[in-house]
């Protein structure tokens, strides 16, 4: 694990950066840093989820199977099969494509107020997760810079990122949604916010309900009703109810009302700041679609709730810290965020994340892949 702190001790170092330095100096320091999470992640070695099922996919491309043997999206499927043909190694394509996908996510946070402090909530939420899921991590690099042009409001530039996402991974479509931020925009007051997030948690907790209304909604159609029965039993994600350690779930539900909860009482300390105000909305947005859809089909709402998580990220990273309150709740923030990077760290797949193994590090370890 040592080696994973001392990656976040260095984040945590650089976003100190964004207290003081100039606008220059954070975006030196934070090339820098994705240029160490480059080699962190890129040079690692049967490390990370789906590494068989990529590694053995390259290798497959590069004895001459193609794309349509694999149900692989056509922009992950088209750079792995250049890079095949060009007789590269998995490893050093692998560290190609994480320092072409870091980059996208540096032209993105370069943009906001505290560029490096974006970076380590991304690395203590999400990047250890998303290494291994190359495609879902190009997808969400793509979203992110079209959550910042839209909001300059540049749509057709930011709806034409949400198309390269969903290149990359199909899931990302469903972000077209935040084409239409501003019907969003003027749909609840930050009370009403917390109401209706509290009131849909309610109902997430009681699955079976919502599932009895789904099943009595469409009783009309076989069909539905049994691609509904299928999902809802889906055994790599079971619903609430069916869950014995319901502690897990009700965190889960937590961590997401309590980082809303945070980032509206900041919007009411900077109402003028527009990267903060549509943050607060669409993440609210995504934790009532998460909220709705985990009790019934939580497969398709981790899948989804993905890329509103870039939402969280953007509206904590976007404002100048004014008065110490605010310093003490961003504080409390970061303190969920390295609990949470050590839940990931210790949880379901601990065992494809520790020991971290390398190109150069810990090569003679035999781990167990899956």
């Amino acid at each position: 694990m040592s080696i994973y702190l001392a990656v976040a001790a260095y984040l945590f170092s650089a976003a100190w950066v964004d207290v003081k330095g100039t606008a220059g100096l954070k975006k030196g320091v934070c090339l820098c840093s994705i240029f160490v999470l480059s080699i962190f992640i890129g040079l690692r070695d049967e490390t990370g989820t789906d590494w068989l099922f990529y590694e053995d996919h390259y290798t497959n491309l590069a004895n001459g199977i193609t794309w349509e043997n694999y149900n692989f999206d056509i922009g992950y499927e088209g750079i792995a099969r250049l890079f095949a043909a060009l007789g590269v190694n998995y490893n050093f394509f692998l560290f190609a494509y994480t320092a072409a996908v870091l980059s996208i996510f540096s032209l993105a946070l370069s943009r906001l107020a505290n560029p490096n402090f974006a970076l380590l909530l991304f690395f203590l939420n999400y990047l250890v997760m998303l290494m291994g899921t190359l495609r879902q991590f190009a997808a969400l690099a793509f979203v992110l810079v079209a959550v910042l042009l839209i909001n300059e409001r540049r749509r057709f530039a930011g709806l034409l990122n949400i198309i390269l996402a969903g290149i990359f991974h199909k899931s990302a479509i469903l972000m077209l949604i935040f084409s239409n931020a501003p019907l969003v925009k003027d749909l609840f007051t930050p009370k009403k916010l917390l109401i209706a997030v509290g009131f849909v948690i309610f109902l997430g907790l009681n699955g079976q309900f919502l599932f009895d209304v789904a099943m009595g909604v469409f009783s009309f159609s076989e069909l539905i009703t049994s691609k509904i029965v299928d999902y809802f039993v889906s055994d790599s994600a079971l619903p609430i109810f069916y869950v014995e350690d319901k502690s897990t779930v009700f965190l889960m539900f937590a961590k997401r009302f309590a980082v809303l909860a945070i980032m509206v009482y900041l919007l009411t300390r900077h109402r003028d700041n527009s990267i903060l105000v549509c943050s607060v909305k669409m993440y609210a947005v995504g934790v009532l679609l998460f909220s709705v859809l985990y009790s019934v089909f939580p497969a398709i709402a981790v899948r989804l709730g993905i890329y509103f998580t870039v939402f969280e990220v953007i509206g904590m990273a976007s404002f100048r810290v004014r008065s110490l309150s605010e310093l003490a709740v961003l504080v409390m923030f970061v303190g969920l965020c390295f609990y949470n990077f050590y839940g990931l760290l210790t949880g379901i797949d601990s065992d494809l994340l520790l020991p971290f193994k390398g190109v150069f590090i810990n090569e003679d370890y035999e781990r167990v892949l899956r």
